[in-house]
């Protein structure tokens, strides 16, 4: 079945403040500025659009691309672009599998999206977005996190217990393929990226990374 948010779009906002106050949105633009001067952006996944209306208020100058498959999801993220920004803003309602990029963009954003897919599916669908940035572009990429066990993380039973919670929902609700989160980071790796900086957040199993294309070639 094929992972659709639309079910869950117009109540997507309010679950997120329910559950999580602002903390997910706070993880989501702790790394803004390292793309405030970029002139070509790429989000993927964007969802409701709470994240590009801050982005287009840091940067006020990029032409974004969103590539977002919920049509009700793209409706909320069109509503909260100002109108002076409007011109600003491209919408792809395609899953990223059919997204055909025109340009090399100097930052991609993945918000909350590589948890949706399992690691098979990741290992497909990272370097395409990869592949859209140009040398020393920046990735930045904001998900949930696994506890390790060998972290020992006083929040680990609770962290375990909220993540197997939300994947039960959503996988109910929008039919998301995965049970756990996949980490990316080996893999942007392998595709030639390094990581500039990273934060977890203090109670949260929410990770924020910064990575920065090397070059242009993929390693083997």
């Amino acid at each position: 079945m094929p992972i659709c948010f639309d079910k869950v779009a117009s109540s997507y906002l309010f679950l997120e403040k329910a559950l999580f106050g602002s903390s997910l949105q706070q993880m989501r633009c702790s790394h803004l500025s390292h793309i405030e001067n970029s002139k070509k952006i790429l989000l993927v996944g964007e969802g409701c659009g709470f994240f590009l209306r801050r982005l287009l208020e840091v940067n006020q100058e990029a032409m974004i691309t969103v590539v977002e498959p919920s049509e009700r999801m793209v409706q909320q993220a069109k509503s909260r672009v100002p109108d002076h920004d409007r011109q600003r803003v491209f919408f792809c309602k395609a899953p990223l599998e059919e997204f055909l990029p025109q340009v090399q963009f100097n930052a991609a954003c993945t918000c909350f999206l590589w948890d949706c897919f399992e690691e098979n599916r990741i290992k497909k669908l990272l370097p395409k977005v990869l592949d859209c940035l140009e040398s020393g572009g920046f990735l930045i990429n904001v998900d949930f996190a696994e506890t390790r066990s060998s972290e020992g993380s006083r929040f680990k039973i609770s962290h375990f217990i909220l993540l197997r919670m939300l994947y039960g929902f959503f996988r109910f609700t929008t039919g998301i393929e995965s049970t756990r989160v996949t980490e990316i980071k080996p893999m942007a790796e392998s595709n030639g990226f390094y990581v500039m900086d990273s934060r977890n957040h203090e109670k949260l199993p929410i990770l924020s990374e910064v990575f920065q294309r090397k070059n242009f070639e993929r390693c083997p």
